[in-house]
């Protein structure tokens, strides 16, 4: 997801002769250091288990909302939760997934997901990843709900501890999306206390409701993310990319681009709309 170019247009005219220069024997070793990196990214990405679904392949734009994330995730204070709230139909639940996607390396302890609508508390809901986790649904008959919620933060947990060693950062950690909050008091702070404010565990939610509708301090333990229309431009490219060439036809494509244009402000950049159309 981050921008990564190395210019060696200056000096492709001069042919081999420019490999000479001390100036571009670094930019070309940087440029194989970083393509080393990606690559090694890529593979890592391949093996992190859980229950996350494939990208959406019409995924388009969200770049600043994907980098808030990261930030918040990765880079932000150890236990904040983000929450990317929206209207239904503009696309939070693809940007936690592309997010998880696109990020996927970091996360060697699991990418998972649980639906979180109608769910008023934390550890209960944890538990249900027990079946995804293949450990034992139950202890026995006098199991509480948030114990086996317990079980299963100490199960990512050691999984986060065994992946460390094989992570470059050293830094393992699992991702828990919690899809499509609709009850406050799942987020309330009694709530998030229960779960460990710990690198390892790094969880995002998506929820319809805005922060006002939440009983707990914003900067203390969660940070809201908003997902609100498409640029005009994202609009337009994600009608394009429903083409079946993913592009407009040579012939056409001044007048299609700017159909595909009128067409987003019409619809006001409204992601499922603008999709469905």
């Amino acid at each position: 997801m981050r921008p990564n170019f190395t210019d060696l247009r200056p000096w492709f005219p001069h042919g081999i002769e420019a490999l000479r220069e001390a100036a571009v024997r670094e930019k070309v070793a940087a440029l194989g250091t970083s393509l080393w990196e990606r690559i090694q990214r890529a593979r890592r990405a391949t093996v992190v288990p859980g229950n996350l679904r494939r990208l959406n392949p019409h995924f388009i734009g969200r770049r600043t909302e994907l980098r808030q994330l990261h930030e918040n995730l990765a880079l932000g204070a150890v236990g904040v939760v983000p929450a990317v709230h929206g209207l239904g139909g503009q696309g939070k639940t693809e940007l936690a997934t592309a997010y998880a996607h696109g990020w996927a390396d970091s996360y060697p302890a699991g990418l998972w997901v649980l639906g979180a609508e109608g769910k008023k508390e934390l550890l209960p809901l944890l538990g249900e990843l027990c079946a995804e986790l293949q450990i034992p649904l139950t202890t026995g008959p006098d199991e509480t709900a948030d114990a086996r919620g317990r079980r299963v933060l100490a199960e990512l947990k050691r999984r986060a501890s065994d992946a460390a060693p094989r992570d470059p950062d050293k830094g393992a950690a699992c991702l828990v999306i919690l899809d499509n909050a609709s009850e406050p008091a799942l987020l309330a702070e009694p709530q998030l206390a229960r779960i460990p404010r710990e690198d390892w565990l790094r969880v995002v939610v998506t929820t319809r409701e805005g922060p006002e509708k939440f009983p707990v301090s914003r900067q203390k333990s969660l940070a809201f993310i908003a997902v609100d229309a498409l640029t005009e431009d994202d609009a337009a490219r994600l009608i394009e990319d429903q083409q079946p060439d993913a592009q407009w036809p040579t012939a056409t494509a001044a007048v299609d681009a700017a159909a595909a244009r009128e067409i987003a402000r019409e619809l006001g950049g409204f992601t499922l709309a603008v999709e469905s159309v």
